[in-house]
C-alpha cells in the first residue's frame, strides 16, 4: 500500500433519533484529504480500512469520508437484534447530511462496495438529493423475481458461512493468509491480503486479534438483504451511478453478473475491471481509482 500522507480527523455524527446506534445514536466517521466531498463505505462484514491503499489514493483530489457501517470497523459492536439495514441507510444519510453541511451544501459523492451500494441505491431513491453522484462496485441487489435472467443467490448459504467464520486469531498474518493468492489459485496480492486483514480485526482483549464485525451482524445483512422495490425505480432520474464489477475466470460471478444487470436495467455506466473478483478494489486499486475520479468528474 502507498503510504498515506494525510492527516485523519475523527468525526462524531448523530443519527436519527428513530433509528439509534449502538453508541447513543452517534456513528464515527474519518476524513482524509482535500476537495470536493466523498462518502467511502464497504461491503457486508468489512471495514473502510480494508481499502485503505483506495482511498488514500482518492483522498489525494477528494475529500473522503470514511464511513464504516454500524457494528464494522471502528463503530462499536453492535447486536444483531440492534442491527439492521434501514440503521445502515439512517446512518449513510446522517453522514450525507453532515458532509453536505461542512462543505457548504455541496452534497458528497458515493464511492460504495457491495452492500454499502444497496443501501446507497436506496438513499438514491427515497432522497436523492443528498448525494451528487455514485460509484457502487457490485451491489449484491437481491431481484424480486427469481426468473428476471440471473438466479438470486442463496442467501442462506452465505448466512451460514458468516455464522461459521473463525472470531479469534493470533496473529494478523493468519487472517491474511486466508485471502492471499498462493499455489496460482485465485486470491488477493500478499499487500493486499495484509490490508484487508488488518482492516478486518482489532486486539482482542485477552490477547492477539478479533474480527471487528460480529459474525451475526454479518449473517443478518445476509439474511434481510431482499430488493426493497429498487428494480422498478432504477431508471428514475437522480444523481449520476455508474457501476463496477470484476470479471475473472474460474471464480463465482454472482454479484458481477448482477452487477451488470443493474446497469442494463437502470440504464447506468457499466465499467468492467477483467480480472478481478468482487475483492476488485483491493486487488487492483491502482486500475480502480482513475476509473472512480473520472466518474466523478464527468
Amino acid at each position: 500500500m502507498r503510504s498515506l500522507s494525510f492527516c485523519m480527523e475523527e468525526i462524531i455524527i448523530r443519527v436519527a433519533a428513530d433509528q439509534p446506534s449502538a453508541d447513543n445514536g452517534v456513528v464515527r466517521v474519518r476524513r482524509i484529504g482535500e476537495g470536493d466531498p466523498l462518502v467511502f463505505s464497504h461491503g457486508a462484514g468489512f471495514a473502510s480500512d480494508c481499502f485503505l491503499d483506495l482511498t488514500g489514493r482518492m483522498a489525494a483530489s477528494f475529500s473522503v469520508y470514511l464511513l464504516d457501517l454500524p457494528g464494522h470497523g471502528v463503530n462499536p459492536e453492535i447486536s444483531e437484534v440492534t442491527f439492521s439495514l434501514e440503521l445502515a441507510l439512517a446512518c449513510m444519510g446522517a453522514v450525507c447530511d453532515e458532509v453536505a453541511r461542512r462543505h457548504d451544501g455541496l452534497a458528497p459523492a458515493l464511492v460504495c462496495h457491495s452492500i454499502a451500494s444497496v443501501v446507497a441505491l436506496r438513499l438514491r431513491a427515497e432522497t436523492p438529493a443528498r448525494l451528487s453522484a455514485l460509484v457502487a462496485y457490485e451491489p449484491p441487489l437481491a431481484q424480486p423475481d427469481a426468473n428476471a435472467g440471473i438466479s438470486v443467490v442463496d442467501q442462506s448459504v452465505l448466512e451460514r458461512r458468516a455464522l461459521g467464520r473463525k472470531r479469534t486469531f493470533d496473529r494478523v498474518e493468519d487472517l491474511a493468509a486466508r485471502y492471499a493468492r498462493r499455489d496460482g489459485g485465485p486470491g488477493l496480492s500478499q499487500s493486499a491480503a495484509a490490508i484487508v486483514a488488518a482492516g478486518l480485526l482489532r486486539p482482542a482483549a485477552g490477547g492477539g486479534f478479533e474480527l471487528r464485525c460480529a459474525p451475526e451482524v454479518e449473517a443478518k445483512i445476509y439474511r434481510t438483504n431482499h430488493h426493497f422495490g429498487l428494480w422498478p425505480r432504477l431508471r428514475d432520474p437522480g444523481p449520476s451511478v455508474t457501476i463496477m464489477a470484476g470479471r475473472r475466470d474460474g471464480a463465482s460471478d454472482y454479484t458481477a453478473d448482477v452487477a451488470l444487470q443493474i446497469a442494463e436495467v437502470g440504464g447506468f455506466d457499466l465499467i468492467t475491471l477483467a480480472g478481478l473478483s468482487h475483492l476488485g478494489w483491493a486487488e487492483a486499486p491502482e486500475r480502480a481509482a482513475p476509473y472512480i475520479a473520472a466518474a466523478l468528474g464527468r
